[in-house]
């Protein structure tokens, strides 16, 4: 968590009085962060202590204010017996209040406030931040949400909670009835550093209903971490690892698997033969299930059925272990190995069903070579357009071959809990090229290396018999970074990387060029030009075959010294529906914000058409200037600032 900067304070009184050099005492005090000669807000005490305080590391001053009156403009609004305050403090009380108006919500009343920060326990600021949200909603009701943060040298973690009452009938995103009106979250991560070699890392995730999230949470349904509940101890020393998983899915609409529990071991690179020869290996055993959705039979049947087939509960040993010989030959290095993989499984399918089959185990080799090198050149050329200072060209070329030629038994025969039980006979060739082009800029005393141009193709030539009775199985290959990865046709992924000049980029990543097809899968380019510090564009482009063809445009404006204008737009020219049928070329997402930053507040009013969920949103944010803001998720409409 990024440590925000410290909060200024500014203060006064009718009277104050030294005691020695580090205490003082001030009579009919005020205290703000507000730096205005007539403050916009304060707290006014009957008498405040100021003490110096000092540790082996810092020194800090400490405010301990009795009898206190919150005031905004002359107007007081609360009271407060005992505040306590110093100058390490990085948050304030209010941090911050919002209004939207939107389809799903409707008018959402939204306010962020730091119970730590009124210093009733001093000592959990240091290692402690709070956050609490308290929103009403008038299409849903009343919510309310909570964000510990906590830091400690052997620890570290977040708690999320949020509860709303929702009075609604049906949620927008799914379509579906509300299941019952007291809906929420748990989300607590745990990582505990037990000493150098042993940690711990614990997850709890539970949501009242399966639509909870993508109704109230809905970029993290889409794109954040899968909701887990499980204990996880890993213990590292030099090149072994030990580990200990324990997972459940608490939902019954969970689809997943769970180990109860699982034990693993990892050797990186042990050398042998007198560091000829190095083994890494791979090796876990535990007691595994897969829990499918209770609902999936009538929401996805054909899913529901193949899942029916192919899981169940078992007792699963795998150990994966290779052994290669890493060596030089002139500019190159090359590293040729050999690997055997055993899994055994106490039950397997049978008449495509599962666990009535007999205890059965699966033998899996390969074989292959990797091989790299790294050459360049320097040239004098000049360009006073793209700001070119002479060019330096650095060449990598990679190769790896991967071949694996046997596989006793068919995946389909197999009980399916992770990636390498679908392993297949496959050959994989990937054969990659990094072109950097790097030249010098800046100032003639100051000049400095930059990469004006990186251009990696790689080439992935994969077979992968599909020779299941569906007769149309996707197994999974070997890659260049050692994972397996589930593909079909052989392709080509370029990657554009291109500091064209100091204010323009061009970026082209992760796309693929089906060579079985001779057509693109997948697409991606994004050119960003920056006409000043004041004015920022992007422009980017996203292909997905058979599915859509988006154009994304967005533009920061700074009006002026507190003023910034931001609008974006996202058109998809040839969408297609959840069956594949075409649609009309439509705009997908519609945004303008508008900003304004005084002198201790920043604000935002927004405006936002979301065409994909049938939800239009406005609204504003108004966030006081030093404040820590919440890296939690939230389930506002309104763009991040």
């Amino acid at each position: 968590m990024p440590e925000p900067p410290f909060l200024p304070i500014y203060m006064g009184g009718k009277e104050a009085k030294q005691i020695d050099q580090d205490h003082m005492i001030v009579k009919d005090a005020y205290f703000t962060t507000c730096n205005f000669g007539h403050p916009h807000y304060r707290f006014n005490s009957r008498n405040l202590t100021i003490t110096q305080r000092k540790t082996p590391v810092e020194s800090y001053s400490e405010i301990v204010a009795r009898h206190n009156t919150f005031r905004v403009g002359e107007r007081p609004v609360a009271y407060l017996p005992k505040y306590t305050y110093d100058t390490r403090t990085k948050s304030s009380f209010f941090k911050g209040f919002g209004a939207s108006s939107s389809n799903r919500l409707g008018l959402a009343l939204t306010t962020t406030w730091d119970p730590l920060a009124l210093g009733v326990f001093p000592e959990l600021n240091r290692w402690m931040h709070t956050v609490v949200k308290l929103d009403y909603l008038s299409k849903r009701g009343p919510a309310e949400g909570t964000e510990i943060f906590y830091k400690r040298p052997n620890m570290d973690g977040y708690l999320e909670t949020f509860y709303v009452k929702d009075h609604a009938e049906t949620d927008q995103t799914t379509g579906l009835p509300v299941p019952h009106e007291n809906r929420g979250r748990l989300l607590w991560r745990h990582r505990q550093h037990i000493n150098k070699e042993w940690r711990a890392d614990a997850e709890l995730s539970y949501l009242s209903d399966r639509a909870f999230l993508r109704e109230f949470y809905e970029p993290e349904f889409k794109t954040g971490k899968a909701q887990e509940t499980d204990l996880y101890f890993r213990r590292l020393q030099d090149n072994e690892g030990l580990t200990f998983l324990a997972k459940k899915q608490i939902h019954s609409f969970d689809t997943g698997t769970e180990a109860l529990p699982q034990l693993g071991y990892q050797l990186i690179s042990q050398p042998l033969w007198e560091d000829r020869l190095n083994l890494s290996s791979q090796s876990s055993l535990g007691y595994l299930d897969f829990h499918i959705d209770d609902k999936m039979n009538t929401l996805d049947p054909a899913r529901y059925q193949k899942l029916k087939r192919t899981t169940g509960s078992s007792i699963r040993m795998d150990t994966d272990n290779t052994l290669s010989w890493p060596f030089q030959l002139w500019i190159a290095q090359f590293r040729p190995f050999v690997g055997s993989r055993v899994t055994a499984y106490s039950k397997s399918t049978k008449d495509q069903g599962p666990n009535d089959g007999p205890a059965v185990g699966r033998l899996a080799t390969s074989l292959g070579l990797d091989a790299s090198t790294n050459f360049w050149r320097i040239y004098s050329t000049e360009s006073k357009l793209f700001n070119i200072n002479k060019l330096k060209h650095v060449i990598t070329p990679d190769l790896r071959w991967e071949v694996g030629p046997t596989v006793t038994k068919n995946p389909d025969h197999l009980l399916q809990y992770e990636p390498s039980d679908g392993l297949s006979k496959y050959n994989a060739l990937v054969f990659g090229i990094r072109n950097r082009f790097q030249t010098r800029r800046g100032p003639s005393s100051q000049l400095r290396t930059v990469d004006l141009l990186d251009l990696d193709l790689e080439v992935h030539l994969l077979t992968s018999p599909s020779d299941g009775p569906e007769g149309n199985t996707t197994h999974y290959v070997g890659n260049a970074e050692g994972s397996l990865i589930p593909k079909k046709h052989s392709f080509l992924q370029p990657d554009i990387r291109a500091q064209l000049t100091d204010r323009l980029a061009l970026t082209s990543e992760r796309s693929e060029f089906n060579l079985d097809d001779f057509r693109f899968d997948f697409y991606n380019v994004g050119i960003t030009f920056q006409n000043s510090p004041k004015w920022y564009q992007f422009l980017g482009y996203r292909f997905i075959r058979d599915t859509s063809s988006t154009v994304m445009v967005n533009t920061n404006l700074l009006v002026k010294e507190k003023w910034s204008l931001s609008l974006g737009e996202v058109y998809d020219f040839k969408p297609r529906s959840f069956t594949g049928a075409a649609k009309d070329a439509r705009s997908l997402a519609t945004s303008i914000i508008l900003g304004r930053r005084s002198h201790d507040f920043t604000g935002s009013l927004y405006l936002v058409f979301d065409a994909v969920n049938k939800n239009t949103s406005i609204g504003f944010n108004i966030t006081p200037v030093g404040v820590q803001r919440s890296a939690g998720r939230t389930f506002s409409f309104a763009p991040t600032p």
